[in-house]
């Protein structure tokens, strides 16, 4: 799991190559529980600003987008396609479906 965090930041920029699904989902919830643990801790420390949640989101948010474009790119899918995202419910039953396909050699 630290591996896959390490990788998760040190491919901060990189939308090119491919992430396969398993490494995938496995970083997707090491990410998102993580950013509840800091929802959590700033509820307690810094309620008012939400600081911390906030330079989370900041943090993670050019690797996530870097993460899931790889994962595209595995489905032989373009990373425009997180655009998907912006269209509730519809957009996220799609892309959730796309990222969840098996690789594409």
């Amino acid at each position: 799991m630290i591996i896959l965090l390490t990788e998760y930041f040190n491919k901060y920029f990189d939308f090119q190559t491919r992430t396969n699904r398993r490494d995938y989902w496995v970083t997707f919830l090491l990410i998102f529980l993580l950013g509840i643990l800091f929802g959590i801790i700033n509820a307690f420390y810094s309620p008012e600003t939400g600081l911390i949640q906030n330079v989370w989101s900041l943090v993670t948010i050019i690797p996530s987008l870097a993460l899931g474009s790889r994962r595209l790119h595995d489905t032989n899918r373009s990373g425009f396609w997180q655009l998907l995202w912006l269209i509730p419910i519809f957009g996220w039953v799609v892309i959730i479906y796309f990222l969840s396909r098996p690789s594409v050699d």
